[in-house]
């Protein structure tokens, strides 16, 4: 007895910074954000979990705790678990006025929302039919929110992946919390990514994929009567042309994984370019499927989306009869991203 007892007190006696992983839905390891904060502050966040599933309101912070450490802990709890749908974004660290170093208390606010279980229930009915590898889940997933998922911008503040799926509107908060948490449990490290795009706060998500770290942004590439791909698996020199992060996620990217490249729509050369508009004109023609595609160089991008008339003309030159497109179309273009989108 006296050994147990003394087991007892020893395991009572142990530093709070060693508590598990919080126990999420989904595999802690997929917790991408989490994975480059300190021990401390990671413990920090797992005590922190416990005490928001329980709804507390007002959390002890272990003696010592730094108030940097606990900051950053529960920035990330309330931007980065799109589970947790009845925590605000509200809450206040305590400190005592001669230690302003040091936290003492975390204080948080929730509401009224009681809906996870229909949400977990909603995304795990998504993740039934994503197939493939990690690649294309994340593909699957970025269409799946822009299909139900309409912009909202009343929302702005108060939207998170609930709204997304259950009610099926949201700003880019909601579908970058929607895309967490599919990506998660489904197996693929993923955090939602603040930042600033086009001059506007803007939320986008970082995804570990075959090791590199990708981007992709279903907000933007919502555009309501079509969904586009230009912000699919990017590299972080492809999405920083118009994002810009809040803070740095140190981890290596290109753009094995960008979605151009996986299906064989970059264009590298001006030879590839013809080619590849010639075959997406026919599939078009022959399939109504719209035409997608990236340029690797704004003098490539220039030669077809600077002339799409004569683009067409060329590619209907080589193309069979059954495959040329005439008439009336539609056309997109992204100049930052190279991209072009071409429908009837």
């Amino acid at each position: 007895m006296r050994r147990l007892f003394c087991l007892l007190l020893c395991l009572l006696m142990l530093p709070v910074f060693a508590f598990a992983a919080p126990q999420t839905p989904y595999d802690p390891s997929t917790l991408l954000r989490y994975s480059f904060l300190s021990p401390k502050q990671q413990a920090l966040v797992d005590l922190l979990y416990q005490g928001v599933a329980g709804r507390a309101e007002s959390i002890a912070l272990p003696e010592g705790a730094a108030y940097d450490d606990a900051e950053a802990a529960v920035e990330l709890l309330v931007k980065d678990f799109p589970e947790l749908t009845h925590l605000t974004g509200q809450y206040a660290i305590s400190y005592y006025q001669n230690t302003p170093q040091s936290a003492t208390r975390v204080t948080l606010v929730y509401n009224d929302t009681d809906d996870a279980e229909a949400l977990l229930a909603a995304v795990r009915a998504i993740c039934t039919d994503a197939i493939g590898a990690p690649v294309q889940k994340v593909e699957f997933f970025h269409d799946a929110v822009c299909r139900l998922v309409t912009y909202t911008p009343e929302l702005y503040g108060l939207d998170g992946a609930n709204t997304a799926l259950l009610q099926g509107q949201a700003v880019c908060n909601g579908y970058a919390q929607a895309m967490s948490l599919l990506c998660r449990l489904a197996g693929i490290p993923c955090s939602v990514v603040s930042g600033n795009a086009a001059g506007n706060n803007h939320a986008w998500n970082a995804m570990e994929l075959n090791g590199s770290l990708s981007f992709t942004d279903a907000t933007w590439d919502d555009q309501n009567d079509v969904t586009l791909h230009s912000h699919v698996n990017m590299s972080l020199e492809q999405i920083s042309r118009t994002h810009f992060a809040n803070e740095d996620l140190p981890f290596a990217s290109d753009d094995r994984n960008e979605y151009f490249r996986v299906h064989g729509l970059l264009a590298e050369s001006a030879a590839e370019a013809e080619t590849i508009f010639a075959s997406g004109v026919s599939t078009l023609v022959k399939t109504g499927a719209p035409l997608e595609m990236r340029f690797a160089t704004r003098n490539i991008y220039d030669a077809i989306v600077g002339d799409l008339d004569g683009a067409l003309d060329r590619a209907n030159a080589v193309n069979p009869s059954d495959a040329q497109l005439y008439g009336s179309y539609s056309f997109r273009t992204d100049g930052d991203q190279l991209c072009l989108y071409l429908s009837r």
